[in-house]
């Protein structure tokens, strides 16, 4: 299993970045790739709340998973937190031909404000205001599916 850490969008003059989990080897076959938003009340937190989570499921079954710091609301007010999730999702569909990730399959989970993050992603496809100009605007934003943790705000 790898870690490392990725650069996928920039806004503001700010990087966006991101750890991501994956086998060291690349599967053959196209596989499912999970976005996760950590909690921390908007204020606080950081990608690190999900690493248990995307070394076991890179490990043992494959997956893409990554772990997104997005701007919190100290940084960067509504809805930047949320177009920095879409544009993770965006980069991760862009990735989807070199690393074998299925862009079908492309989660999003998180606890507490990540799960609210995810709940948002998950109800404004295409909602023009919300995707935000931080890259790879030539790829869908929206999840095939939500797992979400404590999200209720």
């Amino acid at each position: 299993m790898d870690r490392m850490a990725a650069v996928f969008g920039a806004d503001d003059g700010r990087d966006l970045t991101a750890d991501i989990f994956t086998p060291t080897e690349i599967p053959a076959e196209p596989r499912p790739a999970i976005v996760f938003l950590h909690g921390g009340s908007w204020m606080h937190g950081g990608p690190s709340q999900f690493h248990f989570h995307s070394n076991l499921l890179a490990s043992r079954f494959g997956f893409y998973c990554v772990n997104v710091d997005y701007r919190l609301s100290g940084e960067a007010p509504f809805p930047k937190a949320l177009q920095d999730a879409k544009c993770s999702i965006r980069w991760v569909r862009s990735q989807a031909e070199s690393l074998k990730i299925d862009p079908e399959r492309v989660c999003v989970s998180g606890g507490s404000a990540g799960g609210h993050l995810s709940s948002m992603v998950s109800t404004t496809a295409g909602v023009r205001e919300y995707e935000g100009e931080s890259g790879h605007t030539e790829f869908g934003s929206h999840a095939d599916l939500a797992v979400i943790y404590n999200g209720e705000f």
